[in-house]
């Protein structure tokens, strides 16, 4: 069977082999560079590495923080991975959800609704769900100033997507990307947060480095470490120099699946992973289908409200599309490791479904 994610990082072997033969393991040039590299790309002066995209999220809300001085409640997608509301709780604030579109990510109008429903609203975290960047992001970001909130674009599955002349992760006040195993550009683990406000980037520079980035021994601020290391910075840079082949090459695994009427697409770049919605009814049925021809499958999340921790955030709201989500949202095997023949054999077991699932 088809593992669930296969990657392809060893042909970086070499450059993290030079990176632990230089004896140079910490926080250095390698992250140096990759800073670098990220902030040109994205076309930023401010970018600052750190251990994972959750930490990154930490990061981006602990800056709010020091702009608001409170905290408050904290909008987040009712459906999705768990690290975006986990992030939002770990520093202090009330986690309440905004329903999402059939693309996975909330709206104008969900988020108008939920932004209406609360008093107190500090920041709103966007997921762009799967990559999906909308060409709404900045009616959003108007939306939340005028509530006074801030707006952390969580892109954690988004590098490389663009729309309306920017890229993900340059449409909120802050940014956050993920370097995990299962994106486009991974270092194990990793993350970065984007900064549009010179004094958040600053600030951050001295929290993640113990509250003394230039080591004078003289402490201005309490801080931590949240620095990401020159090892996995080797990993990173040179995926980063060939992302243009690296988002080329997803666009081809892509194309095997034609114009399946199944599979989940962004507008704005090729979408993360290879996602299917079936109707409920199908899903069970799909499961089968696609297990039988030996691609994993499986209906990765439940909606965030369901989990103990996070049941008071929806009170007596209902969220209609997140419930679709977990109802027909079917993951299966992905991942840049995958050759063009295991494309070619997912989507015929994509086809299969679709003959009964339409």
């Amino acid at each position: 069977m088809l593992p669930f994610l296969t990657t392809d990082v060893k042909r970086y072997a070499q450059q993290v082999a030079l990176q632990v033969g230089s004896d140079r393991i910490g926080p250095g040039n390698a992250v140096a560079a990759m800073g670098d590299l990220l902030a040109h790309y994205l076309r930023t002066s401010r970018v600052v590495l750190t251990t994972s995209g959750t930490t990154a999220l930490q990061l981006a809300l602990q800056a709010v923080y020091m702009r608001q001085k409170k905290r408050g409640i904290a909008i987040v997608p009712a459906y999705g991975f768990v690290a975006t509301a986990n992030a939002a709780a770990l520093e202090g604030y009330e986690v309440r959800f905004a329903d999402v579109d059939a693309q996975g990510c909330m709206t104008p109008e969900t988020l108008g609704d939920a932004l209406s429903s609360y008093d107190d609203v500090a920041v709103v975290l966007f997921v762009n769900f799967a990559g999906h960047t909308p060409e709404y992001m900045p009616k959003l970001r108007s939306l939340c100033e005028d509530y006074g909130a801030l707006l952390i674009e969580d892109a954690a599955c988004a590098i490389g997507h663009h729309t309306l002349g920017k890229y993900a992760g340059t449409f909120g006040h802050f940014g956050t990307l993920s370097f995990a195993p299962t994106k486009l550009v991974t270092t194990g683990q990793g993350g970065a947060v984007i900064c549009e406000d010179a004094n958040d980037y600053h600030y951050l520079c001295e929290y993640t480095n113990q509250g003394d980035s230039k080591r004078t021994g003289t402490v201005k601020m309490i801080g931590g470490n949240y620095r990401m290391s020159d090892l996995q910075a080797a990993l990173g840079v040179p995926q980063l120099r060939r992302l243009g082949e690296i988002l080329d090459y997803r666009y081809l695994q892509l194309r095997h699946f034609g114009n399946s009427s199944l599979l989940i697409r962004a507008s704005s770049g090729p979408v993360l992973y290879n996602l299917i919605r079936v109707p409920p009814q199908h899903a069970k049925k799909a499961l089968r289908t696609l297990l039988d021809h030996n691609v994993h499958a499986v209906m990765q999340y439940k909606t965030l409200y369901e989990s103990p921790a996070f049941a008071a955030g929806a009170q007596d709201r209902t969220f209609p599309g997140a419930e679709a989500w977990k109802n027909t949202a079917i993951f299966l095997s992905h991942g840049l490791g995958l050759r063009e023949m295991d494309c070619a054999h997912i989507a015929e077991a994509v086809r299969s479904v679709e003959r009964f699932a339409v």
